[in-house]
C-alpha cells in the first residue's frame, strides 16, 4: 500500500476461500482505480492463466515493469504535470499477473497505457488465440493510430472525448489502433 487509493489482486479457489501467496497490492502515490462494475477498468484471464487488469492512475510512481518482448506502445512516464509523485491527468495502465510454479503470483509486465493526454482504460477482453483487445476512450490526442484499411477512424477527431480500440498480439506486440468519435 503506496497511496491514498491502491489496487489489490486476490486470487479464490472454488470454495472461496483466498489463495495463499496469490495476491498482492499495486499502485502509487495517487489515486489508483479499477471499478470493473462502472467500466472504469478491467479483468481478463488467458489460457495459461495469467490475469490482465486495466484501469486509469494519477499515480507517476505506478509500477512499471517491460515485458519480456518490448513494444514501443509500453510507457514508464506518466503524463501531465507531475508534483510529489501524483500527475494531475488521468493516464490508462495495464498488467499482467503471472502464476510461478510454486503457487505464488509475479508482475509480468505493467505500463502506462496512452499518450499526452488523459487516457482511461474501459475494457478489455483475451480471445481464444490469446489476442488482447482493449477499449478505452482519450481526451486528448492519446495516441498515434495503427491504420488498419477498412477501420472507422485512422486519427484522433479533434471532439472532446474519443473512444479507442487497439488489437495487441498473443506476443504483445501492438497490432492496430483506431478511435471512434461522433
Amino acid at each position: 500500500n503506496r497511496g491514498n487509493d491502491d489496487m489489490f489482486y486476490m486470487k479464490f479457489n472454488s470454495s472461496n476461500q483466498p489463495v495463499p501467496a496469490w495476491g498482492g497490492y499495486i499502485g502509487g502515490a495517487g489515486f489508483d482505480k479499477i471499478n470493473v462494475a462502472a467500466a472504469n477498468g478491467d479483468i481478463e484471464l488467458d489460457s495459461q492463466n495469467r490475469l490482465y487488469v486495466t484501469g486509469h492512475t494519477y499515480s507517476a510512481d505506478f509500477a512499471h515493469v517491460s515485458p519480456p518482448d518490448v513494444c514501443g506502445y509500453y510507457n514508464g512516464t506518466i503524463n501531465g504535470t507531475v508534483s510529489n509523485n501524483v500527475s494531475e491527468t488521468q493516464n490508462g495502465y495495464m498488467f499482467r499477473i503471472n502464476t510461478n510454479a510454486n503457487g505464488t503470483s509475479s508482475i509480468d509486465y505493467s505500463t502506462y497505457f496512452g499518450g499526452n493526454g488523459y487516457t482511461a482504460m474501459k475494457r478489455i477482453y483475451k480471445d481464444p488465440s490469446d489476442n488482447l483487445w482493449l477499449c478505452g476512450e482519450a481526451r486528448a490526442l492519446a495516441m498515434t493510430a495503427i491504420p488498419v484499411d477498412g477501420y472507422y477512424n485512422n486519427g484522433y477527431s479533434g471532439s472532446s472525448t474519443n473512444t479507442f480500440f487497439a488489437q495487441l498480439s498473443q506476443y504483445n506486440e501492438l497490432i492496430w489502433l483506431s478511435y471512434y468519435a461522433g
